[in-house]
């Protein structure tokens, strides 16, 4: 019975000219389904690589996400993603699987018997640098293979995608999803999902408008076309995104146009807590269940990062007849070794010149020069990318 409906589905998706849903479909980070599904202009986080490997140019911290994904359909999803600097880039691989659940179909003995309808695993390479000060680049290779009624197919396929920056509050964005070979069901070729992307981004701070806003608080708007090249029905993606205190983050979207979707509204949020950033969305459907998803994102040490300085060289030397002040790093000084002594020392005939320590330099404070799009809105919340300019 399960090939008969394996006989059934792919010939007719095979003559619609349609791509099935697979995971491919289905993956795309929580952040932009809350915003509606847009944020292809939106850089300086690598959980948004998997709809522009752009987007984590610039990230200057490694971090790795973990995230889970519940359907119309009850059906799963999970996605890992890694991500870490590496040579004056970005270097980042994940891994995808979807699972469609299973489906009790009657044999030819009249039992019911179950069957997993389908499921899916990638596994995603990718690697995104700046060309200029103002345009950023990144790539991705990905395999994938996929099994439906116990018919399996493979691909490889890539992503490809651009962002500029057009102003310190304007940016846009360029991304080709899903190029790559056919899968292959019972000689039947499917074609991928391949779909292009272009968006425009928009930064601001509401208290440059509102004095009474918090001057830490910022607002993005996102605006996305998307153009299947399969279905060649083009449609819209949009959204916002207010921060309060770069701590909170509340999101809401929608989407329209010539595709039709089974949810068109969209809202979620984003919570910053120590070294962890937690997301959350939800999408609003017509008549089935609500899709919604949930990621985390923890900050680790990136490749190459340089061993914190031993104990001894953090302190100031001991004391001596000669001995000038010392600082263990460029950032973290030491109070100067005249207010570690416990006494004065004793009053002489002819007073001598005391030299004192230089106070210690505050560090300079973060640039912004980045753009309000790109170092307001950090993977973080600059707790992973503290320090970077945007460059």
């Amino acid at each position: 019975m399960r090939l008969l409906w394996t006989l059934a589905l792919v010939p007719a998706l095979a003559a619609a000219g349609t791509s099935p849903i697979n995971v491919l479909n289905k993956v795309e980070p929580t952040r932009t389904q809350s915003i509606g599904g847009a944020g292809v202009a939106i850089g300086v986080d690598p959980t948004l690589v998997w709809i522009n490997p752009a987007a984590a140019v610039h990230c200057d911290g490694a971090s790795l996400t973990m995230e889970g994904q519940q359907g119309f359909f009850r059906e799963t999803t999970g996605q890992a993603l890694w991500a870490t600097p590496l040579r004056g880039g970005v270097v980042f691989a994940g891994a995808l699987y979807y699972d469609a659940g299973t489906a009790k179909i009657a044999d030819s003995t009249g039992a019911l018997r179950s069957y997993d309808l389908q499921q899916d695993f990638a596994g995603m390479i990718g690697y995104a640098a700046p060309i200029s000060k103002t345009v950023s680049s990144g790539v991705t290779l990905q395999w994938l293979r996929s099994e439906l009624f116990n018919r399996s197919s493979s691909s490889l396929n890539g992503d490809g995608g651009v962002q500029i920056a057009i102003s310190r509050y304007l940016k846009v964005g360029f991304a080709l999803q899903h190029v790559g070979t056919k899968l292959t069901y019972l000689n039947h070729d499917i074609d991928l999902p391949t779909t292009a992307r272009v968006g425009v981004a928009l930064g601001m701070r509401p208290a440059e408008l509102l004095p009474f806003m918090g001057s830490k608080d910022t607002l993005v708007a996102v605006l996305d076309a998307v153009q299947p090249v399969v279905e060649k029905k083009a449609y819209w993606k949009t959204g916002i995104e207010y921060r309060w205190q770069r701590l909170i983050a509340l999101r809401a979207g929608a989407n329209g146009g010539g595709r039709v979707e089974l949810s068109n509204y969209a809202a979620g949020f984003g919570l910053r807590f120590g070294r962890f950033r937690l997301d959350y969305g939800i999408r609003f459907g017509h008549a089935f269940s609500n899709p919604q998803t949930l990621s985390l994102t923890v900050a680790l040490p990136s490749l190459g990062a340089s061993a914190p300085a031993p104990a001894a060289s953090l302190s100031p030397a001991a004391p001596g007849p000669s001995a000038p002040p010392q600082y263990g790093g460029p950032t973290l000084p030491v109070e100067p070794e005249e207010l570690a002594l416990p006494t004065e020392p004793e009053p002489t005939g002819t007073p001598e010149t005391t030299q004192v320590a230089p106070p210690p330099v505050p560090p300079a404070p973060r640039s912004d020069e980045g753009g309000l799009i790109d170092d307001l809105n950090r993977q973080l919340d600059e707790l992973i990318h503290k320090g970077s300019s945007g460059k």
